[in-house]
């Protein structure tokens, strides 16, 4: 942009410095009229008619060239005016990317807070059905507890595109799940799903944002059971 405007520039500038050189040069030939019509009486009619043509001829390229300078400041305020726009939409838009960023990294931190809690939960829960004081409706209030809480926790995930992977008895599946530890079972229909959950994992907006860590079946006997 900035090269567009030097050239045009440079452009105006040198039409006006060859109408400057025609201006000397008309100057130039009036003086030698005036030379070679100044011994010559009888031609001063000529003269006079020549030397008025070539004044009008210089009022012209004059004005013609105060036009142009008009044209050369106008262009130069057009660009200036122009350089200030791009300028200003480039520091709009600077603006967006760090409120992006700053949006990102807010995202981010809530996501990390989210699944932290997520994993404190189950740790809470594994320990509660470790609790052999743990029992009838003492047992059910806190299951209760616990079902209403897995609840509200998928109806705050979902506006945000957030859901949890890494349930007992689904096929395994290394894209989401990693395995930790191998149980052999005598069951071919459990060979190859998840035995034991031991952290969830989340993918969001479809993205594996960390993968649940699971025990996972294996056939008894067998080493290649469905890629485990």
């Amino acid at each position: 942009m900035l090269f567009g405007k030097n050239r045009r520039e440079e452009e105006w500038k040198q039409a006006v410095k060859s109408l400057g050189t025609m201006l000397e040069e008309l100057k130039g030939d009036i003086s030698r009229i005036m030379g070679q019509n100044q011994d010559r009486a009888g031609d001063m009619g000529s003269w006079l008619d020549s030397a008025r043509e070539a004044a009008g001829r210089i009022d012209k390229l004059e004005e013609r060239q105060k036009e142009m300078e008009r044209q050369i400041r106008r262009q130069s305020d057009s660009f200036e005016d122009l350089l200030e726009e791009i300028q200003k939409e480039d520091d709009q838009e600077k603006e967006r990317r760090e409120e992006r960023r700053e949006h990102i990294q807010k995202e981010q931190a809530l996501t990390a807070l989210l699944m932290c809690c997520r994993e404190q939960m189950d740790l809470v829960e594994k320990q509660i059905q470790k609790d052999d004081s743990m029992e009838g409706e003492k047992l059910a209030a806190w299951r209760r507890q616990f079902d209403a809480m897995a609840r509200e926790r998928q109806r705050l995930m979902r506006p945000c595109g957030m859901e949890e992977t890494g349930q007992e008895g689904e096929a395994v599946d290394h894209e989401i799940h990693e395995v930790i530890s191998v149980e052999e079972t005598e069951d071919t229909g459990k060979a190859g799903t998840v035995a034991q959950v031991y952290s969830r994992g989340f993918l969001q907006g479809g993205h594996v944002i960390k993968k649940a860590r699971v025990a996972a079946y294996r056939q008894a006997g067998s080493w290649e059971s469905n890629g485990i």
